[in-house]
């Protein structure tokens, strides 16, 4: 990848878009497609992860809006609420056009970059040619002249906002931090579908069935990054693709709240809590800087679990190596949670 686009108050984190191309699977269940993070990458190695990555200066160009005239229709509702993640850029000016098209860009560009399959407005999903591909990976900054070339749209009105999730800190594997837009497109048939990794970011790129590929990783078969992990635990909610595409369409207007997962000691495990949860802070510590949080210290996982009973929290207790989510409560801006609200669910 090229020039990075950075968080706007500090550099402390770069921003990113991933992309859940959503299908038809097992008897009609949804099917999620999925990409294997190589073992010499930096973040995530031999991880399942959704298509994405980083986003790119000419993603957030104004020759979008300049190449493509009804990208200046695309509206978000006024009343949507959305993390910093969007709203502070324009102070920085390194966004020429709106966050939600540069975001939406960048997710379009990854999908193709990393599986070969390009979300074309005008012909639908397409799969590219090897050499138009390498172009997009070789120059991502000259990405709209290379639709253009093509005649081709990015379809940036397909995705629907899913959620914001922010890497949190003191992660063992890599001191690399992501602001990371999610989004989510449904599409009524996969099966003609054929992408392909790149043989270089990713190393396996396939659609599961998303019951299976949960329990897959629930028994430890497979290693799945935790924010697909708990996207995956609330896409088990869905029975169907048009019962998905209502709640996704429905959800869309009210935007996204950032997912930041903070740590919390206890004396035989460790919990990670996120927003709603009793223990998540009014103003979470995103930069570090802050004494840790040490109201369960002296306290064992169930005893925090008792004396803080709002639960939204990620558990890991010392004597196993299998987290539990735990959801009592409503989640905000009519979020599904994992498995459905108002539940405890093991991951």
């Amino acid at each position: 990848m090229t020039s990075l686009a950075n968080c706007p108050a500090h550099g402390f984190w770069k921003r990113s878009a991933t992309l859940m191309m959503i299908g038809p699977g097992k008897f009609g269940r949804p099917a999620v497609l999925t990409v294997k993070r190589s073992s010499k990458a930096t973040f995530m190695p031999n991880h399942i992860v959704f298509p994405g990555g980083i986003c790119e200066t000419g993603d957030f160009s104004k020759s979008w809006n300049h190449s493509f005239p009804d990208f200046r229709q695309f509206n978000i509702s006024p009343d949507a609420k959305y993390p910093d993640i969007f709203v502070n850029e324009a102070k920085d000016k390194l966004d020429e056009i709106s966050a939600h098209i540069g975001f939406r860009i960048t997710a379009i560009r990854e999908l193709l970059e990393e599986t070969g399959l390009l979300l074309d407005k005008k012909t639908g999903v397409q799969t590219v040619s090897d050499e138009f591909r390498q172009k997009v990976q070789q120059s991502p900054d000259q990405f709209c002249q290379l639709l253009k070339d093509i005649d081709a749209v990015p379809d940036i009105w397909a995705l629907h906002d899913w959620s914001t999730w922010l890497t949190p800190l003191g992660l063992k594997q890599s001191s690399r931090r992501y602001d990371t837009q999610f989004y989510a497109v449904i599409l009524d048939n996969v099966h003609h579908l054929q992408p392909t990794s790149d043989d270089s970011e990713v190393s396996n790129v396939e659609f599961w069935d998303v019951g299976e590929i949960f329990r897959l990783a629930m028994v430890g078969k497979l290693r799945v990054a935790p924010p697909q992990l708990y996207e995956l635990s609330r896409l088990l909610n869905f029975q169907s693709l048009d019962e998905l595409r209502l709640y996704a369409k429905t959800r869309n207007r009210l935007g996204t709240e950032r997912m930041f997962p903070v740590g919390i000691r206890c004396l035989d495990g460790a919990i990670r809590v996120l927003p709603g949860d009793s223990l998540y802070p009014e103003q979470p510590d995103l930069l570090g800087k802050a004494p840790p949080i040490d109201s369960c210290s002296k306290l064992t996982v169930d005893q925090c679990m008792m004396q803080y009973p709002h639960h939204h929290r990620i558990v890991l207790k010392s004597d196993s190596n299998r987290p539990v989510i735990k959801v009592n409560i409503k989640l905000n801006l009519e979020q599904v949670g994992p498995l459905g609200a108002n539940t405890q669910s093991t991951l």
